[in-house]
């Protein structure tokens, strides 16, 4: 090979001409067309003059096809080809291979050989499409090799971008609900503090006892002295509850069965509202009084003076008032008590 036609081409790179400037200058100047590109390739050829009975393109390109190159270029050849791993069978395509690119695209569809051909089209591409002897000259197989490398690595970027903001609008997508879900329920939360009162808290009524008919009537008109240790219980259990307006009730039987039942139901303002429903042969019906402080306080001392039972007398007081006309009992008058009768 001409060292000078060597030297040139080197100075020529040097100096920043492409191959094909440098090509066009020797063919100009009247260097053979085989030795100019085996030089611009890095391609010995067998000879440097023409085999006989062929053209110098024939001879050249028989050299390519064969697959001849300089240590350089097997480098490039063995290298990792991006192109091949991100591009796939079309990376073939575009390296003008369409036998083996439409074997990969076959190949593709079938389970774990198609992962097997994608890596191999990244490991094994360019010494596949070099070993194929399309190419004019090593240059332009280079050109077409850098290329659709870029191609590859640009559809990669913007691939991951597309990933990236599709996650970053999910992302935000699930932001804007969440905000959407304060904002609707905050107005909502507002109306209820202002419309909606807590409860309060429903206190359990003291059982305080049951009495017999008969022996009620003895310890009202009478005196709790004649009651038994259980009845002074129970009366002393109800007049508690009437001083301290507490929520307690007691029931009075006949014959085993219940016919009035009074009710101490707590306080409504200043007054403690007690309810009398009355099941007997001659009275039927509920009657609700509410009765102020002032009254309780004059009916516990009245009650204390003459020894009786404070909710007995009123209970006595309230069936009174559910009668209509009897006059009340010597405690307290029914007019005091501010009753109302349901039947």
């Amino acid at each position: 090979m001409n060292q000078d036609l060597i030297n040139y081409v080197r100075q020529a790179r040097s100096e920043g001409m492409s191959d094909d400037a440098i090509r066009s200058a020797l063919l100009g100047a009247g260097w053979d067309s085989v030795e100019v590109n085996s030089v611009i390739a890095g391609i010995v050829p067998q000879s440097i003059s023409p085999i006989m009975g062929s053209s110098p393109a024939q001879s050249h390109s028989s050299a390519v096809q064969a697959g001849s190159a300089t240590i350089n270029q097997e480098d490039f050849i063995r290298r990792w080809s991006w192109g091949g791993f991100l591009l796939y069978f079309l990376y073939f395509l575009g390296s003008r291979n369409y036998k083996r690119a439409f074997l990969y695209f076959l190949g593709a569809t079938v389970p774990f050989l198609g992962i097997y051909l994608w890596i191999k089209s990244g490991l094994r591409g360019r010494k596949l499409v070099w070993g194929s002897g399309k190419w004019q000259d090593f240059e332009s197989y280079r050109r077409r090799q850098v290329l659709l490398d870029r191609i590859g690595l640009v559809l990669l970027v913007l691939s991951l971008l597309g990933i990236a903001a599709g996650v970053f609008g999910m992302f935000s997508l699930e932001g804007n609900k969440s905000s959407t879900a304060i904002e609707f329920s905050a107005p909502s939360s507002t109306v209820q503090e202002q419309n909606i009162q807590p409860q309060p808290a429903v206190a359990t009524a003291q059982n305080c006892g049951s009495l017999d008919s008969d022996r009620t009537g003895l310890l009202v008109f009478e005196s709790l002295a004649k009651a038994t240790p259980a009845e002074k219980k129970i009366v002393d259990c109800m007049d508690t509850a009437v001083k301290s307006c507490n929520i307690a009730y007691l029931t009075i039987t006949k014959g085993g069965q219940e016919i009035e039942r009074v009710e101490i139901q707590g306080k409504e303002s200043d007054a403690c509202v007690i309810t009398q429903k009355l099941s007997t042969e001659k009275i039927k019906g509920t009657v609700t009084c509410k009765v102020s402080s002032a009254v309780i306080a004059k009916i516990v001392t009245k009650a204390e003076q003459q020894n009786a039972s404070l909710s007995l007398n009123l209970a006595g007081a309230m069936e009174f008032e559910q009668a209509k006309g009897t006059p009340g009992l010597s405690i307290t008058g029914g007019e005091e008590l501010n009753c109302t009768k349901t039947q």
